[in-house]
């Protein structure tokens, strides 16, 4: 807990978060009662989650599942709420004695809930990014041809209508960078198809491979790799 004067953020500020952790774990277990097998980094992996992070007697969240945000890199806050889901789901799976992926399904449906859908949709905005540049976002901002409420909108999984006279207004803004606007364009067709794909995402584990074929059938281009392999 923090006090009001935030003396524990204080008191945690001159720690790492891997010194932070441990203090907390001890507070329920011992060093004696666990063994670490392995640690380190890696890679980040930005792409939208597993389609599933559930087999049966196991689950698996964070990194690991892909539960990283495409557009910014960060996966300390996913990879906590998949967390908790896993550790629900966990429980849930041993006291009934069952520990069958469909039991375990309900997992990976709040995944997909909770921040599944924002993340298929910030490897658009990722893209997008990535084919602009700073130089690109910057000129296309300061001509009001596209603002920072449109981004967020976008980066949650929104998509705003926009009306014939705002179409021709940004089109005037854009000059002469049209291509900047085409980009723009195909941003939001192809978020509203990722957004409205993964919203879809199967309730039961039976739905899997019929959702997966319309979800490869329907999103963009440079998604494809991420599940041909």
């Amino acid at each position: 807990m923090l006090g009001r004067d935030g003396s524990q953020i204080k008191k945690n500020k001159e720690l790492s978060v891997k010194k932070v952790f441990k203090q907390a774990f001890k507070k329920y277990y011992s060093e004696d009662q666990y063994t670490l097998l392995a640690s380190g980094g890696g890679q980040v992996p930005v792409r939208p989650p597993l389609d599933t992070a559930a087999a049966p007697g196991f689950l698996v969240a964070g990194d690991a599942a892909y539960h990283v945000e495409p557009a910014t890199a960060e996966g300390h806050g996913p990879a906590l709420v998949a967390g908790y889901w896993a550790g629900t789901y966990a429980l849930k799976a041993v006291e009934e004695n069952d520990v069958s992926i469909q039991n375990l399904w309900g997992y990976n449906v709040n995944v997909f809930q909770s921040f599944g859908v924002k993340h298929a949709v910030g490897l658009i905005v990722a893209n997008f990014l990535g084919k602009v540049g700073s130089r690109g976002i910057e000129f296309l901002l300061k001509r009001n041809v596209i603002t920072q409420e449109d981004l967020e909108l976008i980066f949650l999984g929104g998509t705003a209508n926009i009306g014939l006279r705002i179409i021709l207004k940004k089109i005037v803004r854009s000059f002469p960078r049209y291509g900047l606007l085409l980009s723009l364009k195909n941003l939001l067709s192809q978020a509203k198809v990722v957004k409205n794909v993964y919203k879809q995402y199967p309730q039961t584990y039976e739905g899997l491979q019929q959702w997966k074929q319309m979800r490869d059938k329907l999103v963009p281009e440079f998604y494809q790799g991420l599940y041909s392999k």
